[in-house]
């Protein structure tokens, strides 16, 4: 035997070997289940957000204007520094907000669905109708809205989903730079430019749920902040009636 492998305990190494495979098994097995928990997680987050969405967006829109009369009745009843007036800007605002990413959800529908059928994908009006909802939800959700479509036809005819897939990412950048910031833009009475610098400047600070408060929080701290600056003319002015008054007697 070869002096090298004279002092080797062969039957203490296999064991070693043994107990090595079986940690690196359970190690691989663990990853796997954490793995499949994030994803799982993620999954239903997703879903949960597609749903609740559109019924808070809808609900919001038919049903919204009744929380303000009955703030006005109760809770802002003696309203001496006009809090209903802000109200009132914040709910225009928010439902701006909804109506022009509402737009926007039905025009990129509308042109997936265009794409769909034109590539003669199987479904197409389902998907697209999907795609649409799924833009409700800013930048995440176009992504989002084609997976569906991926996973009902990667199988059976992954030549046209890879045409559908790059069709709808063309659609996607064009939506992102030219239609949302118009479209939202538009109804907010927001620069298109100042939207695209918060989206830029919200993505780098606080990822994907900066991009999605970015524009409706910019506009309403811009109203809140008009309020205010109204609140301070206000104030100002009667302070110089008060001087005017007294300077006069």
């Amino acid at each position: 035997m070869n002096p090298i492998f004279q002092n080797i305990d062969i039957q203490k190494t296999i064991q070693q070997l043994n107990l090595s495979y079986v940690d690196i098994l359970q190690n691989i097995l663990n990853s796997v289940s954490n793995s499949l928990g994030s994803v799982l997680s993620a999954l239903f987050s997703t879903v949960l957000i597609l749903i609740m969405t559109p019924v808070f967006l809808i609900y919001f829109l038919l049903d919204g204007h009744k929380f303000l009369p009955m703030l006005e009745r109760t809770v802002l009843k003696h309203d001496k520094l006009n809090f209903s007036s802000l109200l009132k800007n914040l709910n225009a605002t928010i439902a701006r907000y909804i109506s022009g990413i509402a737009i926007d959800a039905v025009i990129i529908g509308c042109l997936a669905y265009i794409g769909y059928s034109t590539i003669g994908l199987k479904y197409a009006l389902v998907f697209a109708i999907f795609s649409g909802l799924a833009n409700l939800i800013p930048y995440v959700g176009p992504s989002i809205g084609l997976i569906p479509m991926i996973i009902a036809n990667v199988f059976t005819d992954p030549h046209r989903v890879l045409i559908a897939v790059i069709y709808m990412l063309i659609i996607q950048q064009v939506d992102g730079n030219i239609l949302y910031p118009r479209i939202v833009g538009g109804v907010m009475k927001v620069h298109p430019i100042t939207i695209l610098v918060l989206l830029l400047l919200s993505s780098n600070i606080y990822g994907v749920i900066g991009m999605i408060v970015a524009v409706p929080t910019y506009s309403i701290l811009k109203e809140i902040t008009k309020f205010l600056a109204k609140l301070y003319e206000n104030h100002k002015e009667a302070k110089e009636k008060e001087l005017e008054k007294s300077e006069s007697i």
